[in-house]
């Protein structure tokens, strides 16, 4: 069920489910992987929302409002993180999360995000670490010497699950390969309308998002249609 949703995504040739009992099944794939908005919006852009049934698109449409609510909040907050940054002349770069999003899918709520992550350099580590605590973030636990990124959160109001943020200073833990972010930072490019925010270009932004999906194991197949859908946006 799965390639053959995924097919469908990309070629516009390629048949749907053909009874609401496949729909049935591609539902509760699409709910279990948590990809309603990419599956809802890439359909739409093809314009084959007309070729789905009621109960289908319905339940897309429900989880596809839900991320927007969620999605502009976290949009919000992390706009507030870069601001703040930008303001303390610390060099940083969001990854994944609503920018990839925007960039990538072509809307805010085109793919589910649920907590921020921003990349700095090694020597802006405490900085940083202070501009996130200035908006209200809490450390998570212990930070790991080996490891590559610290945890933040705070509670989110009418939510049983807090907004978390990220600080990384790198993509993989000390000593695991050969892996040198440097070049990440001489490739990137400038983020308006900021003076020290920038993103990664798109070969990096690429190789990072496979590194994301190989670092759980591709357990889901969110992971193969951000990788698929890089290579056609």
């Amino acid at each position: 069920m799965s390639l053959t949703l995924l097919r469908a995504l990309y070629d516009p040739n390629a048949p749907l489910c053909a009874e609401d009992e496949a729909f049935n099944e591609a539902l509760a794939e699409v709910e279990g992987f948590r990809i309603a908005p990419q599956v809802y919006y890439l359909l739409k852009q093809q314009n084959r929302l007309k070729d789905v049934p009621p109960f289908f698109l319905d339940r897309l449409q429900k989880h596809c409002n839900q991320t927007l609510m969620q999605n502009v909040f976290i949009k919000f907050e992390t706009d507030q993180l870069l601001q703040t940054f930008d303001e303390a002349g610390i060099r940083c770069k969001p990854l994944k999360g609503i920018r990839f999003a925007e960039k990538y899918f072509g809307h805010v709520a085109a793919r589910e995000t649920t907590d921020i992550d921003l990349l700095v350099r090694r020597e802006d580590v405490e900085a940083a670490v202070a501009c996130v605590k200035q908006r209200g973030f809490q450390m998570e636990g212990k930070p790991i010497p080996s490891h590559f990124h610290c945890g933040f959160a705070k509670p989110l109001g009418g939510s049983p699950y807090p907004l978390s943020v990220e600080i990384h200073w790198d993509i993989l833990m000390n000593q695991t390969s050969n892996f040198v972010i440097e070049p990440f930072w001489e490739r990137a490019a400038p983020l308006q309308p900021y003076r020290y925010v920038s993103e990664l270009s798109d070969q990096d932004a690429f190789y990072m998002i496979c590194l994301h999906g190989w670092k759980h194991a591709m357990d889901s197949l969110k992971y193969f249609i951000d990788i698929v859908q890089m290579l056609h946006a």
